[in-house]
């Protein structure tokens, strides 16, 4: 236990629970301040259970976020107007040695707000997604976002990102401060309580978690179901937020091929239920279809992948080069060529027919190695020093 020194407020402009690698930062450096202020958008009722020197704190009315996602602009702009003005309420008060701030729109708020604190502090940025300014409109928050994140990334002092391939996309050649790849990695605290040693049977369960979309190869998946053996019965669980109309695709798709009952859905919920399902399934999905610059650096910044190795569930993902280059050395990690039929099956069969030392190996590789804790140990000691000066 570190001697704790003073305090910390932290941003994020959405709901903590939907970054998994937040919870686990924030309670890796509850151990280390006094008290940490999370300012937060609360655009659904989490229960995760925080330390108990952390405070979140919503910057509109639970009741509130409802209206605010069917709002035109003007009202999201008076939204996020709360926002600054809560954010420096926060700083003010508690006059805390560091600001951790998730991503550019609450980069954004603090640059407002920079000029009226008139105390010393380090801003220590996280970014979990490149803000890429062709998904915002003319003159939205996250479009300026965009636009003064790229001008002031010299007032950081601390950047930390998940994937390394990632840098190339921030001027970090203007940058003087401390910089940390911190990859999206699960937390032993918490997937170890849910590990259970896994032996094929009777049924297999194979699950997507996440977004669900086109972009993950589930149309191919289903038609398969009851092509892999007559003995197993084998299920596909996808768990996460989906859009009603693709939704219905798929269920098409399962009538179709006659595996209604082989497939099922689980919607979004607290982060609490994801190692719980998952822990009761076999063979994890992390296929991603998707070339744009967020799915070509995702071999350390996807959690799910490493979620799935820590509760002892081999993965099968799409061969292209960049997951490649990072999961090719794991021997639980099986590639697919292409998502063809028999591309798949085989690909499944190779993980049942090895089942048992591929599922501990995964199980072992997160345990020793690819955990948040083992990953933030370096962040740790780096702002150890910053809060005993």
């Amino acid at each position: 236990m570190i001697n704790k020194k003073s305090n910390l407020v932290s941003a994020i402009y959405s709901h903590p629970e939907s970054y998994p690698p937040t919870l686990n930062a924030i309670s890796e450096l509850a151990d280390m301040f006094d008290t940490i202020k999370l300012l937060y958008i609360p655009h659904y009722i989490g229960n995760w259970n925080y330390p108990n020197n952390v405070h979140l704190i919503p910057s509109i009315s639970e009741t509130s976020f409802e209206k605010y996602r069917k709002s035109n602009s003007l009202i999201k702009f008076i939204y996020f107007i709360k926002y600054v003005h809560r954010l420096y309420q926060i700083c003010q008060k508690n006059k805390p040695k560091i600001i951790l701030l998730y991503d550019s729109i609450p980069l954004f708020a603090y640059l407002i707000i920079r000029p009226l604190l008139f105390f010393n502090h380090k801003i220590w940025y996280h970014n979990h997604d490149i803000n890429e300014v062709h998904r915002h409109n003319l003159f939205s928050i996250g479009r300026m976002a965009f636009f003064l994140e790229k001008k002031y990334f010299n007032k950081i002092d601390i950047f930390s990102i998940p994937s390394s391939e990632r840098l190339k996309y921030f001027p970090i050649e203007s940058f003087h401060g401390k910089i940390f790849t911190i990859p999206n990695y699960p937390s032993k605290k918490i997937y170890s309580k849910y590990y259970l040693k896994k032996k094929i049977d009777k049924e297999v369960n194979i699950i997507f978690q996440g977004r669900i979309d086109s972009s993950h190869g589930i149309e191919n998946i289903i038609p398969i179901l009851g092509k892999l053996n007559n003995i197993l019965n084998v299920k596909l669980f996808l768990k996460g937020s989906i859009d009603q109309n693709y939704k219905i695709i798929l269920q098409n798709l399962a009538i179709k091929f006659g595996v209604v009952d082989k497939l099922q859905f689980f919607p979004f919920s607290s982060y609490k239920s994801v190692p719980m399902l998952a822990s009761s399934c076999h063979i994890g999905i992390a296929i991603f279809t998707d070339t744009g610059v967020m799915q070509k650096t995702l071999g350390t910044s996807s959690n799910k992948i490493y979620e799935y190795a820590a509760l002892g569930l081999p993965v099968i993902y799409l061969n292209f080069e960049h997951f490649r280059r990072i999961l090719a050395k794991f021997k639980w990690a099986v590639p697919l060529k292409d998502l063809s039929e028999e591309e798949l099956l085989k690909s499944i069969r190779i993980i049942l027919n090895n089942y048992d030392s591929m599922s501990l190996q995964a199980h072992l590789d997160f345990t020793n190695e690819y955990n948040f804790e083992n990953v933030f140990s370096s962040v740790s000691n780096f702002i150890y020093k910053i809060i005993q000066n």
